[in-house]
């Protein structure tokens, strides 16, 4: 929080008329039966249908509750209750009132009043949380206090510890001290009061306070809000639209929208990273505003925002630990160990990114946000509370030798404070998930989830992070068919061990995704998973000589004594003393490894030593100096790189030095940002070559997009749009023909004319009179002149030629300049058009990579729909077969039969049948990929010298292949 500046976050809830309704995502508005119902992949469960087990998270939570109990009511409304100019006699005080509260609650402060709402919000977590009436007894009597202090000032249905006069002064320009986000808190607070505890006067002061902020707002010019929106506001366009949610009163919706700031969203939308020097607090509340207009009004901007920006900010602007910013401001992508201060990881922010997070695992369900949310649970929330005292701190600092400075019982209310009623109340939020069908299981915390409406009850018991396994027990009065995903970890690089009843179960996935556990359970079955740890290094992008060290999910800090360190707490004669701090680091504090000489401590988990070094889990490190980024000793800074793609480098150089291809370019992309790109022999960026296969992706994409306007049906058959086809053939479905596998015959039968065909109509001409097996299982065949079919359809569809068709649909939204399916090549066996006559560059088809790992969306702008990539993944084949030595065992050793999809190739797949390793056959050298598992993509542009590589019989198709595999090994190192 900056000085005179503070910030904080809300706790974003799915809101219902219904008590403790989930979180997140999306529910029906109150009275409208039209309200838009985004496609969601998971859903919450309500907070009272899990329920804690001994841990260190309940434990944190029982010490927040304490504290939240023990506070007094008359302290907390005094503020209150003096703006309203009411009696505040205390006959047995002092003072003859009660005492007023200090830091940033004091009389005096401009923010004063904002812990009430945080406060609020604390109490129905933990009523929702334990089930207990006691926190429930004291958020009554809190809301029927301001209850009256609303009818007592007057105001049109205003409410707050300070004077409205505030909010002239912000609507005016006038410096005070961050009023909207103050009054954010308190609608934050009453809004959760009666979502889950079922208050319905939290309800009628919310209305009442809406109605004063929409008749002071309505009548306001863009210009004045825009001044207006200058100044920090938290969460209020998320509060509203919660509000809205629940009334359906289209004021609420409107009130939402007036808070949304340009200034800061429209980059974002664009895809644009300026938050460079932003104050982060500012900043991240909005997004969860926008992630809540997407889920109540089908809005996609407000996606594009808020995965853009979770995207970059995880990227490019966190610590090891899952916290951001320095001094509370964003720095330039990437420069972390730039920024390794005493003033790091404000805990506002990760509590709102942890609430983003939730937001895109409903919407894409996708173990990387739940990878996260564990890093900056374990890691950044569950220490940010003092096991002794229940305190907790503003900062976590990464400087080497700085400590945690925690707050006082009622001298502080830091904006940090605030969060953390609500951070150490609601662990429960993000154990488990559903889908309608199955749960996800995404964390590992002792719990017990009860499952009305399926009959089931699932029992979590581990000692996770110290222990390697979990156990999971079902409980339900009749067989049930319930499957379980369970989360497999991006760290967990060292496998996976899964058994039911005792039993060693065989999987299938890989790390960084879900374990899919698909069964009709009976009462008492077991789950045991075990998921090894090791030992690994988290690097600053910047700087690879500076790296923190973790074990499985836990980042460990080594214990540095306590040398010229005073208590650490803060001292209430200085509300801003945590913001410039002096941690008095002595000169001789040690702050670099050798991690090869790191060992466990026998006897004690979590824990281990090197040359005098003890090292523990950051989150257990108290009261006591600690390093977190260490100086790697040279030997190993020199020994370990940053994605090191020599590998890669060494494999292409060999091809061209063997003249397989005269040239080549290779780029890879990991979480949306090029890693890596290299141009070998003649090949520059701007080189243009012929694609072959990889451009029946392409065609598939602009065909999707054919298909999206709703001219062409996934389900349409040949006959209808080619009625010459009559045999079987005309019974093919659109989705057979771009699977790969429409079972022509190859490319051109011996014997017959060149396929060099100057337009679709005249190679459909051709291919009406060929064989073919359409049936789903059928043994695979060339796919081109399918495709050839298919192209066909979507220019009598469209009434448009095929090359206008891919350039309006895919190239022009792409930027693809240089990207054309012409016929100019008259080669033998390169059939123009669909087959092999697309010519692409490298960077032009990385856009294209880019589009369909994003879902469809291409910097903020949606080309595809999610569905059309989605069906473009899926199996249309029936598994078709595929013959020993073909593509996938010569290229990978292995033997499958699933590996079609439409216009690619689905290598790989997870145990629910989902594509996870994505490309298109490098026939001609040219060979894309997607690989979900790491979330890159990578394309290597050549052009296969046919004459010498058959001379040794190398293959370019079973070459292109091995890349993705080299770039897995290169990134897990």
């Amino acid at each position: 929080m900056v000085r005179r500046k503070p910030h904080i976050g809300l706790l974003c809830l799915l809101l219902s008329a219904l008590l403790s309704r989930a979180q997140y995502p999306v529910q029906q508005l109150i009275g409208q039966s039209t309200a838009v119902q985004p496609v969601m992949k998971a859903y919450s469960f309500d907070l009272k249908d899990i329920r804690l087990l001994d841990s260190r998270f309940k434990d944190n939570m029982t010490r927040e509750g304490r504290w939240l109990l023990a506070l007094p009511n008359e302290r907390l409304i005094h503020s209150f209750r003096v703006n309203a100019g009411m009696l505040t006699d205390k006959k047995d005080g002092k003072t003859k009132m009660p005492e007023p509260l200090g830091g940033w609650e004091a009389l005096d402060m401009e923010l004063r009043g904002h812990s009430i709402g945080h406060i609020l919000s604390g109490l129905a977590l933990q009523y929702a949380s334990t089930g207990n009436e006691a926190f429930k007894k004291k958020s009554d009597s809190l809301v029927t206090s301001l209850a009256e202090v609303q009818k007592a000032l007057g105001q049109d249905g205003y409410l707050s510890a300070y004077p409205r006069y505030y909010i002239d002064r912000n609507i005016a320009g006038k410096a005070v001290w961050a009023p909207w986000y103050t009054l954010h808190k308190i609608f934050a607070g009453l809004i959760d009061t009666y979502s889950l505890t079922g208050n319905p006067q939290a309800l009628e002061i919310l209305n009442g306070m809406a109605g004063w902020a929409y008749n002071k707002l309505a009548t306001l010019s863009s210009q004045q809000l825009a001044g207006m929106l200058k100044n920090e506001y938290g969460g209020m366009n998320e509060a509203f639209y919660n509000l809205y949610a629940i009334t359906g009163n289209p004021q609420h919706l409107e009130l939402a929208r007036l808070f949304y700031h340009h200034a800061a969203l429209d980059p974002l939308a664009e895809q644009e990273d300026r938050l460079n020097k932003l104050h982060a607090n500012t900043i991240i509340p909005k997004i969860t505003g926008e992630a809540r207009n997407y889920e109540l009004t089908g809005n996609e901007k407000g996606k594009q925002i808020a995965t853009y920006f979770w995207n970059e900010v995880v990227a490019q602007h966190t610590y090891a630990i899952g916290s951001n910013s320095d001094h509370e401001h964003f720095f330039g992508p990437g420069k972390i160990a730039a920024h390794l201060t005493g003033y790091t990881g404000e805990t506002c922010n990760t509590y709102n990114m942890l609430k983003i997070t939730r937001h895109l695992f409903c919407w894409y369900a996708k173990a990387l946000y739940a990878d996260y949310y564990e890093q900056a649970l374990y890691n950044h929330i569950l220490g940010q509370q003092d096991p002794a005292t229940g305190m907790v701190c503003y900062f976590t600092p990464m400087l080497a030798g700085a400590y945690r400075l925690y707050s006082t019982y009622d001298r502080s209310f830091w904006c940090c404070v605030g969060s953390g009623f609500e951070s150490h109340s609601k662990y429960a939020e993000a154990i488990y998930y559903h889908d309608g069908k199955g749960i996800y299981i995404n964390l590992f915390i002792p719990s017990v989830l009860t499952w009305k409406e399926k009959g089931i009850t699932l029992t979590q018991e581990t000692k996770f992070p110290e222990t390697a396994t979990t156990q999971f027990t079902i409980s339900s009065n009749a067989p049930v068919d319930v499957p379980l995903y369970i989360r497999y970890p991006a760290w967990a690089k060292d496998g996976a061990e899964v058994k039911i009843n005792g039993r060693n179960i065989k999987q299938y996935n890989k790390p960084g995704n879900y374990i899919v556990l698909n069964r009709k359970w009976k009462n008492g079955d077991k789950i045991e998973v075990t998921y090894p740890m090791s030992l690994r290094l988290v690097k600053a992008p910047d700087d690879s000589t500076k790296a923190a060290i973790a074990y499985g999910p836990v980042v460990l800090a080594g214990k540095m004594g306590t040398q010229d360190m005073p208590a650490p707490f803060h001292d209430p004669a200085d509300p801003y003393q945590y913001y410039n701090y002096d941690y008095k680091v002595p000169a001789t504090l040690v702050h670099s490894l050798d991690p090869a000489q790191i060992r466990p401590v026998n006897g004690s988990p979590l824990t281990f030593t090197t040359k005098g070094i003890t090292l523990v889990p950051y989150y257990n490190l108290h009261h006591e100096r600690y390093v977190v980024y260490w100086d790697l000793e040279k030997a190993t800074a020199q020994a370990t790189h940053k994605y090191d793609f020599t590998p890669v480098e060494k494999k292409v150089q060999g091809w061209i030095d063997s003249s397989y291809y005269p040239g080549a370019g290779v780029i890879i992309a990991k979480d949306n940002r090029v890693i890596y790109e290299h141009y070998f022999g003649s090949y520059q960026p701007g080189t243009v070559a012929y694609i072959a296969s990889a451009g029946k992706w392409l065609a598939a994409a602009a065909i999707a997009a054919v298909v999206d306007e709703g001219r062409l049906s996934w389900n349409d058959k040949v006959r209808k749009w080619l009625p010459e086809f009559k045999d079987g053939k005309g019974e093919a479905t659109l989705a057979q023909l771009l699977s790969h596998t429409a079972g022509y015959p190859d490319y051109q039968p011996e014997g017959r004319r060149p396929d060099n065909y100057q337009s679709l109509e005249e190679s459909v001409a051709h291919i009406v009179s060929l064989p073919a097996d359409t049936a789903p299982g059928a043994v695979f065949h060339y796919g081109g002149l399918a495709m050839q079919v298919a192209g066909r359809m979507a220019e009598l569809a469209t009434g448009k030629q095929w090359e206008t068709i891919f350039q309006e649909k895919i190239a022009i939204p792409l930027g693809m300049k240089d990207t054309h399916f012409t016929p100019v090549d008259e080669t033998p066996g390169h059939n123009p058009m669909i087959g092999g006559g697309a010519r692409c560059t490298l960077r032009d088809y990385a856009a294209f990579l880019s589009m369909i790992s994003g879902d469809g969306v291409y910097k903020g702008k949606r080309v595809l729909s999610e569905q059309a990539v989605k069906v473009m993944q899926a199996d249309h084949t029936g598994k078709a077969y595929v013959k020993y030595g073909e593509f996938v065992h010569n290229a990978r050793h292995t033997s499958r039969n699933d590996i079609y999809g439409l216009g690619e190739w689905r290598e790989e797949v997870c145990a629910n049948n989902e594509a996870v390793l994505i490309s298109s056959p490098g026939w001609a050298g040219a060979y894309p990929w997607i690989d979900k598992t790491n979330n890159t993509y990578g394309f290597i542009l050549a052009r296969i010298n046919t004459e010498n590589a058959g001379k040794t019989g190398f293959s370019s198709f079973y070459a292109g292949s091995q890349l993705p595999v080299m770039v897995r090994q290169i990134l897990e190192f």
